[in-house]
């Protein structure tokens, strides 16, 4: 379960202070999504890094449990720590992509689920071949990131974050680059397996029919997030 309470963040813009989360609290059950909508700027992807721990709050906590695992405060870790949990807990889905030039598409596919296999133990080959062919990346495995489209590298980045089954994935425009016929497969694909994978979901969107998907879905506006019903 994830927890965010009495959330703070500020930055400094020419001199002045602006906030952009104001004392922000939800509650995320393991294995439910959630999505959130807002205008550019508001602090969507804000939100979902200091989720992430790439950022700091100025105040507040964020908090998981569950899976077996003790009380994890995200807000509190230090750099090591943050990369052990980006690594083995979460799966991130970037607006940039993030993926790596000098390899080719299905290491970087690969990459999380083998630098989380325990010892003597192979990887989901089966789960990963299934989420290449439901994203269309098949006939892709060989190319280097830098020969695909943009639409591409963002179906590569989805399968990325899927491929070592994270207890969370967090998706900052996961159908930004897609036309809307492949926004419909990846998103099916994507709250389908978190849903059976028991992994929560946390999607920034600005497309409604995303969002629509989402167990839960909220509307970033002043800092603080407001239910839609």
């Amino acid at each position: 379960m994830l927890e965010i309470t009495n959330l703070y963040k500020s930055y400094v813009e020419a001199g002045q202070s602006r906030v952009i989360l104001n004392n922000l609290s939800i509650t995320l059950e393991q294995g439910h999504s959630l999505s959130i909508q807002g205008s550019s700027g508001s602090g969507k992807s804000t939100l979902l890094h200091l989720i992430a721990g790439l950022d700091k709050p100025d105040s507040g906590s964020i908090t998981i449990t569950g899976n077996n695992r003790p009380t994890l405060n995200i807000h509190d870790l230090e750099e090591r720590q943050a990369d052990n949990y980006r690594k083995t807990i979460i799966g991130i889905i970037f607006q940039r992509f993030n993926l790596i030039d000098c390899i080719n598409v299905i290491d970087n596919i690969s990459l999380p689920a083998k630098l989380n296999k325990p010892e003597n133990k192979q990887i989901d080959n089966a789960y990963i071949s299934n989420l290449i062919a439901v994203l269309g990346l098949s006939t892709l495995q060989k190319k280097m990131p830098t020969e695909l489209s943009g639409g591409e590298q963002q179906r590569v980045a989805i399968a990325r974050a899927l491929s070592h089954k994270p207890a969370m994935v967090l998706a900052d425009e996961p159908t930004g680059n897609l036309d809307n016929a492949t926004s419909n497969t990846v998103s099916d694909l994507l709250y389908s397996t978190c849903k059976s994978l028991n992994t929560s979901l946390i999607v920034v969107t600005h497309s409604p029919s995303v969002a629509n998907m989402a167990d839960n879905k909220v509307y970033l506006r002043n800092g603080k997030l407001e239910v839609i019903s």
